[in-house]
């Protein structure tokens, strides 16, 4: 953009007030608002004034490229770091405040040490009572190869600090830690022991969201007397993380997504628990139970690679969402869940499962593969019985190619009216066997998504509505008339690349007894 680029017909954006015009800016990076600041003088007002300075990825630091020599490479980096200090002492010097200042430096720069950039930079910084802070590194090796200079520590003014690639060391022997204002906490591929965590985050009476996401060092997580604290993520821990001891009334949400080795979860003070997702935790049929059992408000309950479970009762009336997945040991599980929406379910069908609850919005179903073709398809008759009364199936394995249903049975999920499938294992010609066996499995279907090998297709159904039948019912064992004596309309998307439209055509004119048109289809002559 250039100087004088718009007249004052049509720049409306320049007449709004600085402090929107501000607010804009906020959203850009520094080297974007710079270039904004030559349209028009308010914009390099505004500009000049703008309390938030973002340095994006790292992108503006340059890498060498081939046969460039590095030390032209560093002192473009030492010119743009020089840039940034001038950038925020010139603030101090108008007075402006540095409320948020974000900083990432994508590359690690071993042979050109920016200690003493770092060390400067957080100096000039900790004079402008910042508010936020984003300031990651690179590392080097994989490894952390900067310490966090000790002025963080005491920032008493921050309300947000995400920090990556750093060591954190306490600032001395008797070093003090004040975090006072802060109310969230990210850390990202930090190396600190339990000792330094633990004084970090007991210096924040105010935290309210806590991250901890590949961080080294670190062995356990112990957490007391924070009143305020709502959330916590935490994952993949690189070294033996094996602990989680939380009391905080407070919170709501805690997601631990680990490598293995968790085993003790103690979080039965946390009364306002309503979200807990555990990954890869070694425990119990009776841990649950107890868990349940403490934890009356609790909506949300996920265990994904928990093998230490063989056979689980999980029973709460408050539970809305649960999720079973690869548990591998599991061999039974009975829920009573009256409240229960969603039931998420990754692992063997040989699971003795039974699910009670009244009213289920959502059941995702990931079956994994098997090669025996009839104890397969008995058994998958036999496990979706326990959902035919969801709203919506979503049911992904790689075997459905070999679906040969026992179709003397009843369907299992008759009263289903939008099912998904997914999976890799299906022929594109053999998508009409596929549609037969599905239409048996939920008769009354709405909608039937299709996801074959990233290939995405639907078809819907209008039918008319299900009537009581007099004398034979139309399905053996079902009082009810299925879609061979309601479907109206039948319409497919996304079905052009299937071979033997005819087929589809004409499996439908056959088999629908009061069917009205078919849409989605090439026209076809062929018998």
């Amino acid at each position: 953009m250039e100087e004088g680029i718009f007249d004052d017909a049509t720049d409306q954006i320049s007449q709004l007030p600085e402090l929107i015009l501000q607010h804009i800016l906020s959203f850009l990076e520094v080297k974007e608002a710079i270039r904004m600041s030559v349209v028009s003088k308010t914009w390099n007002n505004a500009v000049a004034m703008l309390h938030s300075l973002n340095y994006g990825d790292g992108s503006l630091f340059p890498v060498a490229k081939r046969n460039e020599n590095e030390e032209v490479v560093f002192d473009k980096i030492r010119e743009l770091l020089n840039g940034v200090e001038s950038m925020i002492r010139k603030r101090q010097e108008q007075n402006v405040g540095v409320q948020k200042f974000c900083l990432r430096l994508s590359h690690s720069y071993k042979l050109l040490d920016l200690t003493p950039y770092i060390t400067r930079l957080t100096k000039e910084l900790s004079a402008c009572n910042i508010k936020e802070l984003v300031f990651k590194v690179g590392m080097y090796r994989g490894k952390p190869c900067y310490t966090l200079p000790k002025d963080v520590y005491t920032w008493c003014s921050l309300h947000k600090l995400e920090l990556g690639g750093f060591k954190l060391k306490l600032p001395s022997r008797d070093g003090i830690i004040s975090l006072s204002s802060l109310r969230e906490l990210r850390l990202y591929k930090t190396d600190m022991d339990h000792r330094v965590f633990q004084l970090l985050i007991m210096s924040c009476p105010e935290l309210e969201f806590l991250s901890v996401d590949y961080c080294f060092g670190l062995d356990r997580l112990e957490i007391f007397g924070l009143l305020k604290l709502k959330e916590i993520r935490m994952r993949n821990c690189l070294q033996n993380f094996d602990k989680i001891q939380i009391q905080a009334p407070n919170l709501e949400c805690l997601n631990h997504h680990g490598l293995g080795t968790l085993s003790l979860v103690d979080v039965n003070s946390c009364k306002s628990l309503k979200v807990l997702v555990l990954y890869s935790l070694t425990c119990d049929n009776k841990w649950v139970e107890d868990l349940l059992c403490n934890l009356p408000l609790l909506e949300v309950f996920r265990l994904i690679g928990c093998e230490g479970l063989e056979m689980v009762k999980i029973s709460s009336n408050h539970l809305k969402v649960l999720e079973l997945d690869s548990c591998k040991n599991l061999v039974k599980t009975e829920v009573h869940a009256p409240l229960l929406s969603e039931f998420h379910y990754c692992g063997s069908l040989s699971v003795s499962l039974s699910v009670e609850a009244v009213a289920k919005e959502l059941v995702s179903l990931d079956i994994e593969q098997r090669t025996d073709e009839v104890l397969l398809n008995n058994e998958l008759v036999e496990f979706l019985q326990n959902f035919n009364h969801s709203k919506v199936i979503r049911l992904i394995t790689g075997e459905l190619h070999k679906l040969s249903l026992p179709k003397d049975l009843h369907p299992p999920l008759y009263d289903v009216k939008h099912l998904t499938v997914n999976s890799d294992g299906v022929d594109k010609s053999k998508i009409l066997d596929l549609l037969d066996s599905l239409l048996w499995m939920a008769p009354c279907l709405d909608s039937l998504d299709l996801n074959l090998a990233c290939d995405e297709k639907t078809v819907k159904f209008t039918r008319e509505s299900p009537l009581i039948l007099e004398g034979v019912p139309c399905c053996p064992s079902v009082p009810f008339k299925c879609w061979h004596h309601t479907l109206k309309k039948v319409e497919f998307d996304n079905f052009e690349n299937v071979e033997d439209h005819w087929k589809l055509r004409n499996y439908f004119v056959e088999n629908a007894k009061i069917l009205e048109s078919i849409d989605g289809l090439i026209q076809c002559d062929r018998a």
